[in-house]
């Protein structure tokens, strides 16, 4: 199997243990015009909490619970350690690039823990061109090659101890840090409360007060709920549906003058409104 699949998908299968995984992916691939572009991705229990792509070189949350738990140095720290491995990878790029028998299009490494009740194991694995490549090894501090171009690099990073050692501590045992403060962020976090949704029908612009049905709010099961308004008025033109806690408004026309059963919208819990399919041919105007 191509390595730029099996890294995405890669998960070892140990039977009978119930494991947890944390890792960093990266990714530097060359363009059209031959710059190197990076990108940071970090998973923890296979979910993605954190991106960080080369335009901006900033670690940013992509869970509610990673944006609600870490404190702006936090960040700040994140994105630090994100601009120092994408210039370490733009290097060993170039080192690879030195040392193979072709180019180096795209290089890939993927580094973290796996974790159980019996302890917190350390791993690394590189590929090169969407093939293995090199397997790190954490207890013996040294370079596996999977790959015959990788032989010779191999031999030549295993000679450095110190390195190796360096690498060791400022990657590897980075992910167990981090591996660690995650499972208590996690456990600790309590999703906030959200607040309501108001809707409301509008007839020529006037605000329906009466005649009005609400239904809902009902969880549409992808982590949106659903409410509906409904009322048997005629010439209902606009259906406005609007949030307690932000701005963001949805508004919808309806093309039918004939008595009419409202529309719907959804409200993530992201708290932004989601537009759902309402009765009636309806225009959705942002």
């Amino acid at each position: 199997m191509l390595w730029i699949l099996a890294l995405m998908t890669y998960l070892p299968i140990f039977s009978g243990l119930e494991w947890q995984t944390f890792e960093f992916q990266y990714i530097v691939r060359k363009d059209p015009s031959n710059q190197a572009q990076f990108q940071q991705t970090t998973l923890f229990t296979d979910s993605i909490i954190f991106l960080c792509d080369g335009s901006a070189l900033t670690d940013q949350p992509q869970q509610e619970w990673t944006r609600q738990t870490f404190t702006r140095d936090e960040l700040e720290e994140r994105s630090r350690y994100c601009r120092h491995q994408h210039q370490e990878h733009l290097d060993w790029l170039h080192e690879i690039e030195g040392t193979i028998n072709g180019t180096a299009e795209i290089l890939q490494t993927r580094h973290g823990v796996l974790a159980n009740h019996s302890g917190v194991f350390a791993f690394a694995h590189w590929g090169v061109n969407g093939e293995d490549f090199l397997t790190f090894d954490p207890p013996r501090l040294e370079w596996q090659p999977d790959s015959n171009m990788a032989t010779s690099l191999a031999r030549s990073w295993n000679k450095h101890k110190m390195r190796n050692q360096h690498f060791e501590n400022s990657v590897l045992n980075v992910c167990k840090s981090l591996y660690n403060t995650l499972v208590k962020k996690q456990r600790l976090w309590k999703p906030t409360r959200q607040q309501g949704v108001r809707t409301q029908l509008t007839k020529d612009g006037v605000p329906l007060h009466s005649g009005v049905k609400l239904i809902g709010p009902h969880p549409n099961g992808d982590g949106t709920n659903q409410m509906r308004a409904q009322t048997q008025k005629t010439s209902v033109k606009m259906l406005h549906a609007f949030s307690d806690a932000t701005s963001h408004r949805r508004v919808c026309w309806m093309e039918q003058t004939q008595p009419v059963t409202g529309g719907s919208v959804g409200w993530s819990r992201r708290r932004q409104l989601m537009p759902v399919q309402p009765p009636l041919m309806a225009k959705s105007l942002q």
